[in-house]
């Protein structure tokens, strides 16, 4: 059999022990009854500000099955992740190379040691962990642990360009870390078949102790596909929509240049950004930027919503992308999506059908030429909105996350 260097194995006595404790305690009084469920992050789940908004719906889902939720994140530790930061900022400064202080034993075991304690207080029947491999790799609780992640930290240490130029003695821990979480937890839920592959492939973890469940869009009220709201989108001029912080890495540049293609050869077009603003407050003519808009916010957030209703493509040439919410939010508004075909996104974002995937070496000749042969077919165009609205529909939205998780969490409590 493969071994795998990161991985230390259990034995089948501690495991049968383990399970056997387990049972003991709490046997199958728990099935499909509501449980007691610790949820342990790195930052504060309840702000939807956090990843994306995507803890903040997880635990909105959680509460919808009637489960008591205990939120123990590591906001507690504030001084500590400051100093963190700090650590890595100057580092990265000075020495051009990523330090990330929160991938070390030494950091897992001291927040690992508090989360035990404040656990032993709470007595759950579960840990949900949401993004928070070096929280739970050292913890010590025989309590069953489900970990949810969008990606290892193989696939993202050299993939990712602030997650790139870790020296050999830090990626090794990290992968360790990672390994530990992976073996520790009863399973391993992931977005995709990028991220779950992984899990498998680089870290041996065996294929029945992961599970792809893909995240929902991050929005509220949805639109009715009439044939109004098709004619607004796709035949009141070419409206490009793009969402993210990170310029570079998101192909901003990309974008930019195939809507001045597009706009130099005579299509009416416009385009929105948000998230950044790459012109310093002077974006050229048809551009409009939102630089931030606040979730928390309900009228800023309707804004966020209304923009992809009135898009006509989401584009995003991203060079880097464990799976991207922003494409589950395009399909919810039966928007076709424009962009890369890279890390998780083909788990979202169907090519030919849901929207169309490019290569990573595709510039914006190629998106331009991809948006203006669409743009000329407006029967594809409804049919790729409506397939992109079904797919929101059958697998990425939240209710459709909460059923396989509850399934999920109910074979683990059995």
């Amino acid at each position: 059999m493969w071994h795998n260097p990161f991985i230390k194995s259990f034995s089948d006595v501690n495991q049968i022990s383990t399970l056997g404790l387990y049972f003991d305690k709490y046997g199958s009084h728990f099935k499909n009854s509501p449980m007691k469920i610790a949820i342990v992050t790195r930052s504060d789940p309840e702000k939807m500000a956090s990843w994306s908004g995507t803890p903040f719906f997880i635990i909105n889902e959680l509460r919808k099955s009637g489960h008591d939720l205990h939120m123990v994140h590591t906001r507690d530790y504030y001084p500590l992740q400051i100093f963190i930061k700090v650590i890595k900022n100057l580092c990265w400064l000075f020495l051009r190379c990523n330090i990330d202080l929160s991938l070390t034993p030494t950091y897992s075991k001291y927040v690992s040691k508090n989360l035990d304690k404040r656990l032993d207080a709470i007595g759950p029947h579960a840990v949900i962990g949401i993004v928070a491999s070096s929280e739970l790799a050292s913890l010590s609780t025989e309590l069953p642990i489900i970990h949810i992640s969008d990606a290892t930290y193989m696939v993202l240490s050299d993939y990712y360009p602030k997650r790139s130029f870790v020296p050999a003695w830090l990626r090794t821990k990290g992968n360790i870390l990672e390994s530990n979480v992976l073996e520790r937890s009863e399973l391993a839920i992931f977005p995709s078949d990028w991220a779950r592959d992984s899990a498998i492939g680089h870290y041996g973890t065996e294929p029945e102790k992961t599970k792809i469940i893909k995240f929902g869009a991050n929005v509220r009220e949805l639109p009715i596909l009439t044939e109004d709201y098709y004619r607004k989108k796709f035949e009141n001029g070419c409206r490009l929509l793009f969402v993210g912080k990170e310029w570079q890495r998101k192909g901003g540049d990309i974008a930019l240049s195939a809507f001045q293609i597009l706009q130099s050869s005579g299509m009416k077009i416009t385009m929105d950004i948000v998230g950044c603003d790459p012109f310093a407050s002077s974006p050229p003519n048809g551009i409009t930027i939102h630089k931030n808009i606040q979730k928390n916010d309900p009228s800023q957030f309707s804004l966020f919503n209304q923009l992809f209703a009135d898009a006509s493509f989401f584009i995003l040439p991203t060079r880097a992308e464990a799976f991207g919410l922003v494409f589950a939010e395009a399909a919810a508004f039966a928007t076709p999506v424009l962009a890369t075909n890279t890390g998780g996104i083909g788990s979202v974002v169907e090519d030919n059908k849901t929207g169309i995937l490019l290569p990573l070496k595709a510039g914006g000749e190629e998106f331009a030429q991809e948006i203006s042969k669409l743009w000329g077919d407006k029967k594809s165009l409804i049919r790729m909105g409506t397939a992109a609205r079904e797919k929101y529909d059958n697998e990425l939205n939240w209710d459709s996350w909460q059923k396989s998780f509850s399934a999920a969490l109910e074979e683990v409590i059995e």
